[in-house]
């Protein structure tokens, strides 16, 4: 193999390896892993090993006053290892409970991100008939607590998802009409309606691709590249 042909070489190589696209990362609330803590305001974390990327999850509602809906409150998160994620407000039997809006109020599960990831896909379980969602998205932090529905809807990127079916079962919903990189996501069933039951059994997302140089910056180099090996060469001859 010749000077020339080498240095193609090995710029095909830094070439391929800038254009590799992140691999998307699965956060399961059914496979046990992840810790769990007790009591009202706790949380639920997990780290994923390839990534680094930690995951943090809370648990919150919001209560239905003269047809408007108040500020978050903290609740506890509960977690079933067959069906995922849900909420326990108020004095639900929290062995039970379901992301869900019954008489008016809603459960809300925020999912904060140690690093910005893209968002890809939501896996939840629907009981019922059911589970229309709220979903907020945003890069500041957000504080919870003094924070209503409404609020959200103007500060922060929205999606409703109208997500009817008269079958219990499995839903995936698709978070990528997301663009850009989040630092966290909630997601509530549906605001101002009474009959959504549902529970979060996946999340994915993934980190941001890397940048790939603009083709005038590597025909610039292949010229280059080009030029020297046409020098190598005549030195050779010579």
């Amino acid at each position: 193999m010749t000077a020339f042909n080498r240095i193609i070489a090995v710029l095909g190589l830094v070439l391929a390896s800038s254009q590799a696209q992140a691999v998307p990362i699965s956060f399961s609330f059914v496979s046990g892993l992840g810790t769990l803590t007790q009591g009202s305001g706790n949380s639920y974390t997990y780290t994923d090993p390839t990534s680094g990327i930690a995951l943090t999850a809370t648990g919150w509602w919001t209560q239905l006053k003269a047809n408007r809906s108040l500020n978050f409150t903290a609740a506890t998160l509960t977690s079933d290892p067959s069906s995922g994620l849900g909420v326990c407000a108020g004095t639900s039997n929290c062995a039970t409970t379901t992301l869900d809006n019954v008489g008016g109020g809603s459960d809300m599960i925020l999912f904060s991100f140690s690093a910005p990831v893209t968002l890809q896909s939501l896996n939840l379980q629907q009981f019922n008939s059911d589970s229309d969602l709220n979903l907020w998205a945003g890069t500041s932090p957000l504080k919870v607590s003094r924070t209503n529905p409404s609020k959200l809807d103007s500060s922060a990127a929205a999606l409703s998802i109208n997500n009817i079916d008269t079958l219990q079962g499995n839903r995936w919903i698709n978070l990528t009409s997301f663009s850009g990189t989040y630092n966290w996501i909630a997601v509530a069933a549906g605001i101002g309606q009474i009959d959504d039951f549902a529970k979060l059994k996946s999340l994915t997302v993934a980190t941001p691709m890397t940048p790939v140089s603009e083709t005038a910056t590597w025909v610039t180099m292949l010229a280059g590249a080009g030029l020297v090996g046409f020098r190598v060469r005549r030195r050779i001859r010579g």
